[in-house]
């Protein structure tokens, strides 16, 4: 009887080891279909890195929908993540902090105006959402080095200056959201910035406007783009330079 005890114990181990093998081989694809399904757009991921307390995706991609010039409207070097590993079993998955290196949002014109894009396509068709989804805190958020690639609908780009630094900050502190809902939240937040731009005034005209319970309490800090940064330090440079002149010739 004993013995075959420790025979079931032995090819259960034997399955588990298996079974985590398996999910271990398969996380990229596994990752893949949940993100596309949750976004209702083909997302794909390169690598998929695991540890206690972190998550980093390497290579990601949010693709444009079909018929576009551009392949993709999202793509980001790396995303990584960190959070308490027990708040995996929670109904809200409570994320210290997230961290974007390079992302690069291409954003491609349908029409004159601007208002048919793909990003208007892609937020208006995110999936309701519904009480069996797993919502979502996330305490600070981190884009790096924030890109543009626009183009209109005859090909020709649109020069937008790059974004050194942006933050978010209580991202579904108030209310939490689902992962659709983030999305649409930090997307349109990202948005709005560009409408100052006479060609991207429209970007948003045909899509929802984001409900206020969504964004109470988000905080939001940016860096000035590259340039503005090097125009600001070359400034400083002559001021410091003109004073100790000054200073000498006296």
């Amino acid at each position: 009887m004993f013995r075959l005890i420790r025979l079931f114990i032995f090819f259960a181990i034997i399955l588990a080891v298996l079974f985590g093998f398996y999910l271990w081989t398969s996380r990229v694809s596994h990752l893949e279909r949940f993100l596309s399904k949750q976004l209702d757009t083909r997302v794909s991921i390169k690598e998929v890195e695991l540890g206690w307390g972190r998550l980093r995706l390497e290579g990601v991609q949010l693709h444009n929908p079909t018929g576009s010039q551009l392949s993709y409207a999202l793509r980001m070097e790396s995303i990584s993540l960190r959070m308490n590993p027990f708040d995996l079993w929670k109904e809200t998955l409570r994320i210290k902090e997230i961290t974007v290196e390079s992302p690069m949002l291409g954003i491609e014109l349908y029409n004159g105006s601007g208002s048919d894009n793909n990003w208007a396509r892609i937020l208006s068709s995110l999936p309701p959402a519904s009480s069996e989804q797993k919502t979502f805190e996330i305490e600070t958020l981190i884009l790096n080095n924030l890109g543009f690639q626009v183009i209109d609908r005859k090909g020709k780009s649109i020069e937008i200056p790059p974004v050194a630094h942006l933050e978010f900050h209580n991202i579904g502190n108030r209310n939490a959201l689902t992962i659709s809902q983030v999305g649409r939240v930090i997307f349109q937040s990202i948005l709005k910035t560009l409408s100052g731009h006479a060609q991207l005034a429209s970007l948003l005209d045909q899509v929802e406007a984001i409900p206020k319970n969504f964004i109470e309490g988000i905080r939001t800090k940016s860096a000035p783009p590259l340039e503005e940064g090097l125009d600001a330090i070359k400034k400083r440079g002559k001021q410091a330079t003109d004073f100790l002149k000054n200073l000498f010739s006296s």
